[in-house]
């Protein structure tokens, strides 16, 4: 289970938040050409890193308009942070 909000404990029962302990990443993406509708666009995600955010997009992809297209299907544009 991934926690956007993290709280850590201290000695001395001092409780530190530390926000937003996962990046907010944009992939940018586009479908290879084949005999299906094309996909140019881009899926916001939240990992802690790149590789991540990749895995993450292509699986909400999967999950929700493409759940036929397998990962040799995408062509990655762009990962880029998004708010830094």
């Amino acid at each position: 289970m991934t926690y956007r909000h993290m709280c850590l404990y201290c000695f001395h029962g001092t409780v530190i938040y530390v926000e937003d302990a996962m990046a907010q990443y944009r992939v940018t993406m586009h479908s290879k050409p084949g005999m299906w509708a094309g996909y140019d666009g881009h899926v916001d995600v939240f990992a802690d890193e790149d590789d991540e955010a990749v895995d993450k997009a292509l699986n909400k992809l999967k999950r929700t308009s493409f759940p036929d297209r397998g990962r040799s299907d995408w062509i990655i544009d762009d990962i880029a942070r998004v708010g830094d």
